[in-house]
C-alpha cells in the first residue's frame, strides 16, 4: 500500500500498520531530546510516532498536498509541524546543518536525483547527527523488468541501494533488512490492543510496550535474505547499532487461524495491479521516448485528438440524454393528460350515480308484472 488513510471512513489494516510503524520502531532509541526531519513524511504518523517516542521537535515534509492537509488535520501539535516540498529542494527551507536526526523510509525510489536528495540529507544534518534511510525491495515484488509500481522511478536490490547511499554519505554503520516475523506472543485475556471497529487506521498510533520479547534463531536458509527481504534499512552515525542483531519491531497480535488463512495473500500485488502498472509503465516509456527523439509535435497532436474525441463523445452522451429527457418530458404529459380524462369520467360517474340509485329504488317498488307490461307496450308501440 502505497499511503495509508486516516480518514473516518478508513478500514484499519493491522498488516499495513505493522509494516509501516516497523521502519519508524527502528528510530524509537535515536530520537529522544532531538530535532528530527521526516524526509516523505507522508500523512505524518511517524512524525506523530517520533514526537511520543520524546523527540523535542519534529518536522514533516512531503511533495504531495493531500498527505500534508491530511497530516495537519490528524498529527500536528506543538512540536510536529508539516511543510509541503519536494526532496531535491530541502536545503531552500532550513538552515545548514539544523537535525539531530533525520529519517527518510520509502523516498529514494520516487525522487528524480537520488544523489541531490542523499547530497540535501548530508547538508541538513548537524555534526555527529544520525541519518536513517529505507528503500523497498521492489524486486521481490514486482519480479521481471516489465513489473514495476508505477509510482516509484527505480527498482533497487540491496547493492545498488548501498552503493549510491554510501557514494555520499559514506559508509554505514549498519544494515538491516525489514522482513515479516513469525511466532507466539502473551496476551492478556480480553485486555489486549484490537480494532474498535470504528476509529480506522489512526488506531495504529495507540502502540503498546512488550514487557520482553527474545529473538530465536531463524531456521536454516528461512530467514530474510537481500532477495526476499521486504526493505533495506541504512544508518549512519550510530557506530553501535553495527553490533545490534536487531531495531525496532512491530507485532501484529494474530489467531491460529491466521495459519489457515494466510494473512500476507491479501497484501501481495494482485493480477490487476499489475497490468494497471504495466499499463502506466508502457504509457510513461511512450512519452519518454517521444521527447527524446524530440517528436514533441507528435505527443501534442496525439493528446489534441483525444481531447477531441473525448469531446466529440461527450457531446454524443449529452444529446443522448437530452432525447431521453425529451422523451421523459412527453411521456409525462401523456400521462397528466390521461390523469385528467380519468378525473373527468370519475365526475361524470358521480353525477350519474345519484339518479341511477334513485331509479333502482323506484323501479324495486313496481311489481314485476306491471314492469312487463309497460315494456311490452313500449315494444308495441315502437312497432307502429
Amino acid at each position: 500500500m502505497e499511503r495509508l488513510s486516516f480518514g473516518q471512513s478508513s478500514r484499519y489494516e493491522g498488516l499495513e500498520a505493522a509494516v509501516h510503524i516497523a521502519r519508524y520502531s527502528f528510530a524509537k532509541a535515536l530520537c529522544r531530546g532531538k530535532r528530527v526531519l521526516d524526509a516523505a513524511c507522508g500523512e505524518g504518523y511517524g512524525s506523530r510516532l517520533l514526537a511520543n517516542w520524546g523527540a523535542s521537535e519534529v518536522v514533516g515534509v512531503d511533495i504531495s498536498a493531500e498527505a500534508i492537509a491530511s497530516a495537519q488535520k490528524h498529527f500536528a501539535s506543538d512540536n510536529v509541524s508539516f511543510i509541503q516540498n519536494d526532496a531535491e529542494t530541502l536545503p531552500r527551507l532550513f538552515e545548514p546543518h539544523s537535525f539531530d536526526l533525520i529519517v527518510s523510509f520509502e523516498t529514494i525510489e520516487h525522487v528524480q536525483d537520488p544523489e541531490l536528495f542523499l547530497r540535501n540529507i548530508q547538508s541538513l544534518l548537524k555534526p555527529g547527527g544520525v541519518v536513517a534511510i529505507s528503500c523497498p525491495n521492489d524486486w521481490w515484488y514486482f519480479p521481471t523488468d516489465a513489473e514495476r509500481n508505477p509510482y516509484h522511478l527505480r527498482k533497487y536490490r540491496l547493492d545498488e541501494f548501498r552503493a549510491q547511499a554510501e557514494g555520499v554519505l559514506g559508509p554505514a554503520s549498519a544494515w538491516f533488512l525489514g522482513g515479516p516475523i513469525a511466532g507466539f506472543a502473551n496476551l492478556q485475556l480480553d485486555n489486549y490492543l484490537a480494532d474498535d471497529n470504528r476509529s480506522g487506521q489512526v488506531q495504529m498510533l495507540q502502540t503498546s510496550e512488550t514487557l520482553e520479547a527474545l529473538f530465536v534463531p531463524a531456521e536454516l536458509d528461512a530467514g530474510p535474505q537481500p532477495q526476499n527481504a521486504s526493505y533495506f534499512l541504512g544508518v549512519w552515525g550510530q557506530p553501535d547499532y553495527a553490533d545490534t542483531t536487531n531495531a525496532g519491531t512491530a507485532i501484529l497480535p494474530l489467531s491460529m487461524d491466521a495459519f489457515r488463512k494466510g494473512i500476507f495473500q491479501g497484501h501481495l500485488p494482485r493480477d490487476e495491479d499489475l497490468q494497471s502498472a504495466r499499463q502506466a509503465q508502457a504509457s510513461a516509456l511512450a512519452i519518454l521516448d517521444a521527447v527524446s527523439s524530440g517528436d514533441v509535435d507528435r505527443i501534442a497532436r496525439d493528446a489534441a485528438l483525444r481531447a477531441q474525441a473525448a469531446t466529440t463523445e461527450l457531446a454524443m452522451v449529452q444529446g443522448v440524454i437530452a432525447e431521453r429527457d425529451a422523451q421523459l418530458a412527453a411521456k409525462a404529459d401523456e400521462i397528466a393528460r390521461l390523469q385528467q380524462q380519468v378525473q373527468a369520467l370519475d365526475a361524470q360517474v358521480n353525477e350519474l350515480s345519484l339518479p341511477a340509485a334513485r331509479y333502482v329504488r323506484i323501479r324495486d317498488k313496481i311489481p314485476h308484472w306491471v314492469r312487463a307490461l309497460a315494456v311490452k307496450f313500449m315494444k308495441g308501440a315502437g312497432g307502429r
